[in-house]
């Protein structure tokens, strides 16, 4: 094999690979803005993680300081997907401007992203409570993601919002890769 035929095989996979995690990301950011999944102070701590918005003193003084501790790392991890989300999407962009290859990569993205999405579905509806624990022990290793369920953190995030957030994401990134796969599908064949 060429080396300019190893070069461009490495760009396919790094394309279809961004695409389907511009995918994922961009509908996260949608559904992590939706008000009506969050209680009132859920929806409060999650505009103080992302957007450094103050938090009022009443919540302030009620999360402890293992609460915090926890916050301050998931406002880490919002700002780390932001980064990757930017990355992945100027690298989409700059692959769909170059033609045909790297539009047929969009549509190969869109099925990982689908594929991947449906799998971590599935397990989901039958070990949620595992999958939300490995995730929590790879993205915060330091362990400070357990609370007590009267904590004030465990209020205003209960297990349901995880839930029904996993669900919504779920679902969208899984229209939205079928929609994509239907558009390219005939056109680049």
């Amino acid at each position: 094999m060429a080396d300019n035929q190893i070069v461009q095989r490495i760009l396919r996979w790094i394309g279809t690979g961004s695409v389907g995690t511009a995918i994922l990301l961009w509908v996260y950011e949608c559904v992590v803005h939706l008000p009506f999944l969050y209680t009132e102070h859920g929806w409060q701590l999650l505009l103080w993680a992302k957007y450094h918005v103050s938090l009022s003193s009443s919540l302030y003084t009620e999360l402890s300081t293992r609460a915090l501790d926890h916050m301050y790392a998931v406002r880490g991890v919002l700002h780390s997907v932001d980064v990757v989300w930017l990355f992945v999407s100027l690298i989409v962009i700059g692959f769909c401007c170059t033609g045909h290859e790297w539009q047929n990569c969009v549509r190969k993205g869109s099925i990982l992203a689908g594929t991947f999405v449906m799998l971590i579905t599935i397990t989901g509806l039958f070990q949620f409570q595992t999958l939300f624990e490995l995730f929590h022990q790879l993205v915060f290793p330091q362990g400070n993601y357990t609370f007590p369920v009267s904590s004030t953190l465990k209020q205003a995030f209960p297990d349901q919002f995880f839930q029904t957030m996993a669900v919504i994401i779920g679902a969208m990134t899984l229209i939205l890769s079928i929609l994509i796969n239907l558009c390219w599908w005939h056109r680049y064949d």
